[in-house]
C-alpha cells in the first residue's frame, strides 16, 4: 500500500477509495473515543459508562461506513454504465475475441 492510501483524508476532502473511507473512520473513531474519554473523566462515576458509549458510537460509525460505501459503489456502477463497461484499454478488460 502505498504512503498516500494510508493517509487519512483531510477534514474537507472526497473519500475515493475503500482504504479512505477506513482511514477516515479510524480517525473519526480516535477523536470519538479521545472525547468520551476526557467527559467521562468529568463526571463522578462516568469512567464506567465510558465503554458502552464508545460502542455505541462504534456502532455508529460502522453504519455511517456501510451507507457511505454502498453510495460510492452505487455511483461507480452508475458511471460504469454510462461510460460503458469496456472503455479501459486495457485488453484483460475487453471480451475474448470469437
Amino acid at each position: 500500500m502505498s504512503e498516500q492510501e494510508n493517509t487519512p483524508p483531510a477534514d474537507n476532502a472526497e473519500v475515493q477509495s475503500p482504504e479512505q473511507l477506513q482511514a477516515a473512520r479510524e480517525v473519526a473513531q480516535q477523536k470519538i473515543d479521545q472525547v468520551i474519554d476526557q467527559f467521562a473523566g468529568k463526571l463522578p462515576g462516568g469512567e464506567q459508562f465510558a465503554d458502552q458509549a464508545k460502542g455505541a458510537a462504534s456502532g455508529v460509525l460502522n453504519n455511517l461506513q456501510n451507507q457511505v460505501g454502498h453510495l460510492v459503489s452505487n455511483a461507480g456502477g452508475i458511471l460504469g454504465g454510462l461510460l460503458g463497461k469496456h472503455s479501459s484499454n486495457n485488453p484483460q478488460d475487453s471480451p475474448p475475441p470469437q
